[in-house]
């Protein structure tokens, strides 16, 4: 190896002073009114798949339009919400969240005062990035994937040496929760109505 190749291996990454991270909209945050609407899609659709269930169209294509149609309703919200979903920058240390991710209220970080930690999802490919979130005092800030390439934002707070505190959690077991809750729910209704047993 030559002594021009062994300098520029010892010569530090300069770190950009400022970097811009876009924000795509599906990933954006909406409130309890709007989820709920988007939701009623599908309910709406799986009501109707199930009262069609003895006709041709029992073939869960009711209920696969409703789920195209919640990604359309909640898309149509989020364009109607946020127009322009801003950029999230980081800049001489300080973090810009735009009102987009933040419930309409822009806001800002010291880097090296917050609090930020990354949960990843475990999976037999790896452990992928889901959410992070911000937090300094009582403000609190949180972005999923989908608003926001997590792993190129993960390279830039370790680039400026902010710790990040990590932690895991699985799929299934929030699948299986949501299971028992729905076996319990189906029992107690057959209950209700006396049809158990």
């Amino acid at each position: 190896m030559s002594d021009n190749d062994e300098q520029l291996e010892k010569l530090p990454v300069m770190v950009p002073n400022r970097e811009v991270f876009e924000i795509t909209r599906m990933g954006l945050p909406l409130n309890l009114n709007d989820n709920l609407l988007c939701g009623l899609v599908i309910v709406l659709a799986i009501a109707l798949q199930i009262r069609l269930s003895n006709t041709f169209l029992a073939e869960g294509l009711i209920a696969f339009g409703g789920f195209v149609g919640y990604l359309t309703m909640r898309y149509w919200i989020l364009t109607r919400r946020y127009p322009e979903p801003g950029d999230l920058v980081i800049e001489d240390g300080l973090l810009s969240v735009p009102p987009s991710v933040n419930g309409g209220i822009a806001t800002s970080f010291e880097l090296s005062n917050c609090l930020v930690k990354m949960y990843y999802h475990k999976g037999k490919s790896g452990d992928l990035p889901s959410s992070i979130i911000f937090r300094l005092g009582a403000k609190v800030v949180k972005v999923n994937s989908l608003s926001i390439d997590l792993g190129k934002l993960e390279k830039a707070l370790t680039a400026r040496s902010v710790f990040i505190q990590k932690d895991y959690w699985s799929m299934g077991v929030y699948a299986l929760a949501l299971m028992i809750i729905g076996s319990l729910a189906v029992l107690l209704y057959l209950a209700l109505t006396g049809d158990l047993g």
